[in-house]
């Protein structure tokens, strides 16, 4: 950017950012005075490499063995809608930003050079990013890693002086060029930069169905009068993770309009039976002098319509799109466009193109700012944030729901009439289930009832469209390239919308269940052999899935098939070697994304019998102990001298360098925990609740929160695993950890003082369904709970609720002090559920 042009630059941005942050505040004082919920955001959190606190006792023994990086992404978005839009780079995993691919260590940046040795690690660390867009691009990953499906489709981006260089002129498509970003701004629905080289604002908001790119230039800068719209963009600028579209269609509308369709991308690596159909479009330009002008490149300018397939894209040079142009007298006003998005029908897109036609830019962005505010305003902090630390705690928090609201999608009512169960409920973007049941789906069901039962109905219609639930589902069919991860994750899911009250045709569900295990050879195996090797870990989770069955089955009057699930459920101890009293560790065995101890202190529906596989509690609290760091040994601040705690950036080669395997063989040999740098072992700290140890997990919850997640846009450990990892942050802030599949959530220690949680209320659900309301008290000083009351009753030492309880409403009061209590979850532990018995006590 030339210098003489910064002032005007920043200042249009500025003018920009006061006019659209100038709506929507007038209720402040509905959260006592604080700032509003969606105002504590930072929509730049975890999206750079993780830079936290330096790991100190417990924490410093844990490994990081993942990529180094939240991969989120500061784009407009809208809660749990598929449309979103960002300032692409082309980077991994979402599109912006500067990273390249990394599964391991900290991620070196798309454009840096690579080193050799890990002498060199140390520089690269130190290397500035230097943000970097083309333009804005749709529907983005946000928080995901490795899922091969990346969209950002319909890339736009400012044609200034024409756009024209040398190689545009020869091939008739206009040139790209990758700008700085200068004076990012954004806040939940709005995302503003300056392409620094264009000297040009870039804006994007969204709606339902809808995103808005506008374009703004400014006094004595070069006149914008063109911005282009490649139709043909899918993926990222990473070499191995390019998509190619396998066809576009469109049509040039009355003048300032574009309507038309692009096959879906199958997954990198798929093939094109793998895409899942057709995204519909709509591409109207509302600015006053603004035409439509042709498609490009050369040997299509002159047609009013295209239809193009893979290969004619690749013959035109693998770029194909249109312009759109404003008249030169109106080259300083911007250049505004909004794209309509279905995957429905033509007319689907070309309504959600119009649908605010009579809003302004701003309009549409302070509805985008208030329906994220509707959505976290779920959780009321009631603190006074001008405490000490509390503003810091209370914008952490209301970030990490922010990100963990963002998938899955719900595209209810926008996708053909085949794919869902007589128009019900239809989602998208369990990228990866694994990723999302135990923290960011169990979230949705308590707080939101609507998108809940879409989605809820979303697995069930992906079941009977495909016969099985995918342990994914990208919008496309390439399921297998999840296999190895898990199975029966919908299970669990369904089971926790049951304990919640949704209404769903459960007498279907059940089947639908049922099949799992009689027409998967995971499942026979598991049915009539007792496990699953070389994959044990999948014993657990259809044991899980098994017990979620039982629930379903109890629920619709079945108590003989609910034992008999119950009783294959505990087949989950075959997985373990008896001798040791953790997962079996031989040749045969294969862990996804962990050793043989990530998996092994997985809550299980039956947790009494597997505690008594150690033969004593004490065995079983000292394994816990070893893997988590908390023995005396590993408290030292000086432990991390001792362990291998994560791997620095990692290099671009497809074979990287001897010493980076090494490294990683190193870590792994610990056998450690993965400190919510990746998601396998995310709910093991709570196996300690169930050993009659509240202090210890006290304790771990402190240190994960403290050096796993901190402000700051390298405030994460690893991957946010598609909200997952921030969901975990918020239910440990919240002081509460619903178990995935099981009718209870565990008690923690609360962040907060006082906080309101309007859940899903077990009355009969229904769209205007008032909330119940949840207040949660924290009283008295220190780090452990001491005793707990519910609407005035003493839970006498038990330290977890029933599903029911936490959905009836009323008072939870938490009473806290500085040495650990000799009674607080001592008494109970949380059931483990070996009969019929024991699941009626937790029925809805």
């Amino acid at each position: 950017m030339r210098g003489t042009l910064l002032i005007p630059l920043l200042a249009l941005a500025l003018e920009r950012t006061v006019a659209v942050d100038s709506v929507g505040h007038e209720n402040a004082e509905s959260f006592g005075g604080n700032e509003q919920p969606a105002d504590a955001v930072d929509p730049f959190w975890a999206n750079e490499r993780t830079s936290l606190p330096m790991r100190r006792g417990a924490a410093a023994r844990w490994f990081w063995p993942k990529g180094l990086a939240g991969n989120t992404h500061p784009g407009a978005s809208w809660p749990h809608e598929l449309v979103s839009v960002v300032a692409y780079s082309g980077a991994y995993p979402t599109g912006y930003g500067t990273q390249t691919v990394a599964s391991r260590g900290a991620p070196a940046s798309l454009r840096e050079a690579n080193y050799t040795d890990a002498s060199d690690a140390a520089s690269f660390a130190q290397l500035p990013y230097q943000k970097a867009a083309y333009g804005l691009a749709n529907m983005q990953p946000s928080g995901t890693g490795m899922i091969q499906q990346y969209m950002n489709l319909l890339l736009t981006y400012p044609l200034v002086n024409g756009g024209d260089d040398d190689d545009s002129k020869s091939s008739g498509a206009p040139s790209r060029t990758l700008h700085a970003l200068v004076a990012e701004n954004a806040k939940p629905g709005l995302y503003q930069a300056v392409l620094g080289e264009s000297d040009v604002l870039a804006e994007a908001t969204v709606s339902p169905g809808l995103a808005v790119h506008r374009y703004s230039s400014v006094p004595s800068s070069p006149a914008l009068q063109r911005v282009a719209v490649e139709l043909s963009s899918a993926g990222l600028e990473v070499p191995s993770l390019r998509q190619a579209l396998p066809c576009i269609s469109a049509e040039l509308r009355d003048g300032n309009a574009v309507h038309g369709s692009v096959c879906l991308p199958p997954p990198v690596g798929g093939v094109a039976s793998d895409s899942e159909g057709s995204m519909y479009f709509a591409i109207v330009c509302v600015s006053a002098t603004c035409t439509s002008d042709a498609f490009w490149p050369s040997d299509v300018a002159g047609l009013k319509r295209i239809d193009v397939d893979a290969k004619r894209i690749a013959q035109l040079g693998g770029r194909v799109g249109m312009t759109f142009s404003q008249q030169e007298s109106s080259a300083l006003a911007p250049i505004e466009l909004r794209i309509g998005f279905c995957l429905q029908s033509p007319q689907c897109a070309a309504d959600r193109a119009a649908a605010s036609a009579s809003s302004t830019f701003e309009e549409v962005a302070d509805a985008a700012w208030r329906a994220w505010n509707d959505a976290l305003s779920a959780v009321e902090i009631l603190d006074d944030a001008s405490a000490p630390g509390a503003l810091r705690e209370r914008r952490l928090f209301y970030t990490c729901l922010y990100h963990a609201l963002k998938k899955p999608v719900d595209l209810t009512g926008v996708v053909p009439d085949a794919w869902t169960a007589n128009g019900k409920g239809y989602a998208a973007d369990f990228s990866t289930l694994w990723d999302q049941y135990k923290t960011t789906l169990p979230l949705v069901l308590t707080f939101y009832p609507s998108t809940a039962q879409h989605i809820l109905e979303g697995l069930a219609a992906l079941q009977e469209r495909f016969g099985f639930f995918p342990t994914a589902y990208t919008l496309d069919k390439g399921f297998q390239r999840f296999a190895s991860q898990a199975i029966a994750l919908a299970h669990h899911t369904l089971a926790d919308g049951l304990a919640r009250g949704y209404s769903m045709d459960w007498e279907a569900v059940l089947a639908s269940m049922l099949k799992t295990f009689e027409d998967t050879p995971e499942g026979r195996n598991f049915t009539h052999h007792g496990s699953t090797p070389p994959l044990l870990t999948h014993t657990l989770d259809l044991a899980g899935g098994a017990a979620a069955a039982a629930q379903v089955a109890l629920h619709v009057h079945n108590e003989s098939l609910a034992s008999s699930l119950l009783a294959l459920a505990e087949n989950a101890r075959n997985a373990f070697d008896s001798h040791t009293c953790v997962l079996r560790n031989d040749s045969q065995s294969v862990y996804y994304e962990g050793t043989y101890m990530t998996y092994s202190f997985r809550l299980l529906p039956d947790m009494e019998s597997r505690i008594a596989l150690c033969g004593s509690e004490d065995r079983f609290v000292k394994l816990l102990d070893k893997f988590f760091g908390m023995g005396k040994d590993e408290e030292s601040p000086f432990a991390s001298a001792r362990f291998v705690r994560s791997l620095p950036i990692v290099p671009v080669p497809t074979d990287p360098p001897a010493w980076v395997g090494k490294r990683i063989a190193r870590g792994y040999a610990e056998h450690s925990f993965e400190g919510l740098d990746n998601e396998p072992d995310m709910e093991t700290p709570y196996a300690y609740a169930y050993a009659k140890q509240a202090s210890k997990l006290a304790d771990l919850l402190r240190a994960i929160k403290t050096f796993s997640f901190s402000p700051g846009p390298g405030g994460e450990a690893g991957n946010d695993d598609s909200g997952g990892m921030s969901a975990w942050f918020v239910w440990a802030s919240l002081g509460l950890f619903p178990v995935a599949g099981q009718p209870v959530v565990l008690i923690g220690v609360p962040s907060f003082e006082n906080v309101t949680l309007r859940v899903v209320s077990l009355e009969p659900l229904s769209a205007s369904s008032p909330p119940a309301l949840l207040r949660v008290t924290r009283t008295g000083r220190g780090r452990y709970v001491q005793r707990a009351t519910l609407n005035g009753h003493d839970l006498s030492g038990r330290a977890w609720l029933w599903t029911k309880e936490v959905h009836r409403g009323g008072v939870l009061v938490i009473e806290m002090g500085l040495l650990p209590s000799s009674e607080w979850g001592m008494q109970e532990a949380p059931p483990s559920f070996k009969d019929v018995d024991d699941l009626k006590r937790g029925a809805v």
